[in-house]
């Protein structure tokens, strides 16, 4: 048998931003001064970072590390030979040549720097750094034994200077982390703030030697023993030499006294990943791309005068209004007013210089500190079990939340059959419990009661399904769920709206005997067979349907539906609730949902009102293939590509990447699957940047797949081209060769 040439398409690519947690370190952390690899550090190996290339913009350490440019002489060593500071050359040379300009204005602070070092009546910094030397009996007797070690001996694995501090790049502390600032003696370390006080561990090295013994004398914390005897109050790493020579300032970091706040190097570590500019790709293939025909990236619509008109007056508006606000309160009060309300938004009167919390739904008090029982509702209506006979435009579902015959609160959300059929959209709300005094008294005795708790549910919430066509609303039936926890002060009601397969078979529909009398409707409760409830028509209201509410005549518009006493307690009004008909909404139905008539998706684009109750987003757009966007207003930037190759295969896979720049990776946006070798490659792309990187991954067999490359290019439009895929070879075989080019 023969397989069909077929693709597949898998929009949901797979992510390699998670690869650090997985134990592999990004090439480019290779040789960059940090350590990533535990416990040997092989990432950072001087002796293989020699044939490391570094990024055109970097400085290259003597070890051949390579740093951003502006941390050169900041004060903070970097490179593990602390060659980023003490030793800079009078001529670059390679690498650094080329920065010489902004290098030689970088040496300057670092003359600035050696400013602040101990000792400089003994060493001369241009070649020379300061230290107590561990290699000698006595070394606070500076005037017998020089405190100075030579550049060279910075980073070579050897403790020269006492607590190895020519050595805190390369040397670990207790906890394999590097040295850094931390005092070590034996197997023990600290790495605090007042790590040479008398109770801390290797308080006794000679670099606590600034220490007074005497907790009555030169006892402050930043107090200072020269080495003359002498006191000297807060002097400790304050920049400036206070003791006779500079002593004060022995083993101090470039953030002076807030070493301790953080680790060693920490702000560099954290922030390195948006330190390295854009990865030098070498384009492929090498000829020029030759762009298609241009295109707008424009929407396939524009503003007419008349809508430009009203655009410009609303953001004339807009800014005035902002003028306005900002005169109209002192800058102190606003912040205070940030913080006042909570979860809740201030809303300040500058007439009155007072304020007032508007709260949301699930908070309530004078500054909305306070949680409202209620109930959390997640639903969506399962459409694909919705009677395929149906004419209906729009579903209207009015959810309410009961105490016996009394609503409580209610929400109302709208479905659109040909939008959701396929892809249901979760509706997410809140059901309050009134606060009345009589339902907190009820609440509070049935706390106390557990048979009323275990045999009485007063609490119970409806889903009434209206469908809207174009002449009518229908309702066809409710979901019913009773609330068997009303005792708790919250409760999350999660259900799937699904319709019986009895809804079309009139032998199990309940209301087919017609149960109710003339003021009202039998609707089915759609997940309970054989319950009906009788709802009462419109302007009715009553346990029986009973009563008629005059109101409706004037206030809900002719053609809606109007529900008395249905608003609930919550909403503290008794004007009755309108259902409103299909293209109509507001309050009261009065309002034309017109907002597509005036084709704010364009050419060729089919527009749906959303219903949205904040106007914000006021229609769906449904785009054209070519064109995406809210309003379609974007054109896919189009990738036409001609593979010419010749191969044997069973499953080719084309990878399309882009550069993920927090990690200054490669990131897996988008693939396709083809039986056989794809001739043509073609994709869409929906999004403003070009993927950087087309990969071509072939199977002839269903293990140990080859990789090409399709194209590398940084893109600024559409293309279309012709290439001749290049294999990338397995490192394996490169290192077989012993050719290995690290960049």
């Amino acid at each position: 048998s023969s397989i069909p040439n077929s693709n597949f398409t898998n929009t949901d690519a797979e992510s390699n931003s998670g690869q650090r947690s997985l134990g592999v370190t990004p090439f480019h952390y290779y040789c960059d001064t940090f350590w990533d690899e535990q416990p040997l550090h092989d990432d950072e190996n001087t002796t293989n970072c020699q044939s490391w290339i570094c990024p055109e913009e970097f400085f290259r350490c003597n070890t051949s590390q390579c740093i951003p440019i502006d941390w050169v002489c900041d004060g903070e060593w970097d490179c593990s030979d602390a060659s980023d500071e003490f030793g800079l050359p009078e001529q670059w040379i390679n690498h650094n040549e080329h920065l010489s300009n902004q290098l030689n204005d970088r040496k300057k602070l670092c003359k600035a720097n050696y400013a602040a070092l101990p000792f400089r009546d003994f060493c001369n910094f241009s070649r020379e750094y300061p230290c107590y030397r561990s290699t000698v009996s006595h070394p606070l007797d500076v005037n017998k034994s020089r405190p100075c070690i030579n550049h060279v001996q910075i980073g070579d694995g050897t403790e020269d200077c006492y607590g190895g501090i020519d050595e805190k790049n390369t040397f670990k502390d207790c906890n394999g982390n590097m040295l850094g600032y931390t005092l070590k003696c034996g197997n023990k370390s600290t790495g605090s703030l007042r790590k040479c006080d008398k109770d801390i561990a290797c308080s006794t090295s000679v670099l606590c030697s600034y220490k007074s013994k005497n907790s009555s004398w030169c006892a402050g914390l930043q107090d200072v023993v020269c080495l003359d005897g002498t006191c000297v109050e807060n002097a400790r790493c304050d920049g400036m030499y206070q003791c006779p020579h500079g002593e004060d300032e022995h083993w101090c970091p470039s953030e002076k006294r807030s070493e301790a706040s953080i680790g060693y190097r920490y702000l560099k570590h954290k922030n390195r990943s948006i330190q390295y500019a854009l990865p030098d790709i070498r384009p492929f293939p090498k000829v020029n791309v030759p762009p298609l025909e241009k295109k707008n990236n424009k929407s396939p619509f524009e503003w007419s005068s008349s809508q430009s008109s009203l655009v410009n007056y609303f953001v004339r508006e807009q800014n005035n209004s902002k003028n306005l606000f900002s005169k109209s309160i002192d800058p102190g009060i606003e912040i205070q007013l940030s913080y006042i309300c909570n979860r809740g938004f201030p809303l300040w009167s500058p007439d009155t210089m007072s304020y007032r919390c508007l709260c949301p739904p699930t908070f309530y008090g004078l500054q909305c500190q306070f949680f409202s029982d209620r109930i959390s509702v997640i639903t969506h209506l399962d459409l694909p079990t919705f009677p395929v006979n149906s004419s209906a435009r729009l579903i209207t579902v009015v959810a309410s939340f009961h105490f016996r015959n009394v609503v409580m609160d209610h929400h109302i959300f709208h479905v659109n059959p040909l939008l959701e059929t396929n892809k249901p959209i979760k509706h997410r709300f809140y059901l309050l419990y009134s606060r009345s005094d009589a339902y907190l008294n009820h609440k509070k005795s049935r706390y106390f009661n557990r048979t009323d708790i275990l045999h009485d549910h007063p609490y119970e919430v409806y889903f009434d399904i209206f469908v809207l066509t174009e002449n009518a609303t229908e309702q066809i039936g409710s979901f019913y769920h009773q609330i068997y926890f009303d005792f708790l002060p919250a409760f999350r009601l999660a259900t799937v709206l699904k319709f019986p397969s009895w809804i079309s078979n009139s032998t199990f529909n309940p209301c087919i005997p017609n149960p109710c009398n003339a003021n009202a409707y039998c609707n089915p409760i759609l997940n309970k067979m054989r319950y009906y409830i009788c709802s009462c028509k419109s302007g009715y209201s009553g346990s029986n349907c009973e009563e008629y509410h005059t109101e409706c005549l004037i206030y809900c518009s002719s053609d809606s539906i109007c529900r008395a006493n249905y608003r609930g307690l919550i909403a503290n009004t008794q004007h009755p609730l309108c259902i409103c008909p299909f293209d109509h909404f507001g309050p009261r139905c009065h309002l034309r949902n017109d907002a597509c008539i005036s084709n704010p998706c364009g050419l060729n684009a089919t527009c749906y009102p959303s219903y949205d109750p904040s106007g914000e987003n006021n229609v769906i757009c449904v785009c054209p293939e070519r064109f995406y966007g809210d309003r379609c207003q974007n054109e896919k930037l189009m990738i036409h590509i001609q593979v010419n190759m010749t191969a044997l295969i069973t499953v080719g896979v084309t990878q399309f990447y882009d550069h993920f720049k927090l990690f200054n990776t490669l990131l897996l946006s988008h693939q396709e699957v083809t039986h056989g070798l794809p001739k043509i490659i073609r994709y869409d792309n929906d999004r403003e940047e070009f993927p950087l990187m087309a990969l071509l991954k072939i199977y002839q067999e269903l293990s140990n797949p080859r990789y090409f490359i399709v194209y590398a290019q940084w893109l600024t439009g559409p293309i279309n081209i012709t290439s001749i895929p290049a294999e990338c070879p397995h490192v394996l075989d490169i290192f077989s060769q012993g050719n290995i080019f690290l960049q």
